[in-house]
């Protein structure tokens, strides 16, 4: 369903933006940059490696953490399990992004609205900072 297509995710309305490899991924206002286009590429077992179209990293969990609130940030493809996400329809056009490594899913911290809030994952405890709309997206040039 989403592969090789460019795809923009949204949270609350607000975008994701990841700044560099080194930092954490961080959500931010639809400004029309490349580094809020991602890929979803299919991986075995119905897991999905996210991909951001700027870098050309991977979305995965800091230090490949399990832990509650464990940031994540891009990386290049290193073939961990922290790299590969199940996307979870929850309806209307809303989904839940599971972490295969520590089953958790990415969500805001502390459920945060502001711009250059850091993406977390966390347990699925109800709250809408879990929810993402998944959109098409065409990359400008």
């Amino acid at each position: 369903m989403f592969e090789a297509e460019f795809l923009t995710l949204l949270v609350a309305y607000v975008l994701l933006q990841v700044s560099t490899s080194h930092l954490e991924d961080l959500k931010y206002d639809d400004n029309g940059t490349r580094d809020h286009l991602w890929q979803f590429v299919r991986a075995p077992g119905g897991w999905f490696k996210i991909g951001n179209l700027n870098s050309g990293l991977l979305l995965g969990v800091q230090g490949a953490s399990t832990a509650n609130s464990a940031v994540l940030q891009q990386y290049e493809d290193n073939g961990t399990s922290d790299h590969l996400w199940r996307v979870v329809s929850q309806g209307k056009g809303l989904f839940l992004l599971k972490n295969k490594n520590s089953g958790l899913f990415a969500g805001m911290d502390g459920m945060s609205t502001a711009n250059s809030a850091n993406i977390v994952q966390f347990e699925d405890n109800g709250t809408k900072d879990h929810l993402w709309s998944i959109l098409p997206a065409v990359p400008a040039s």
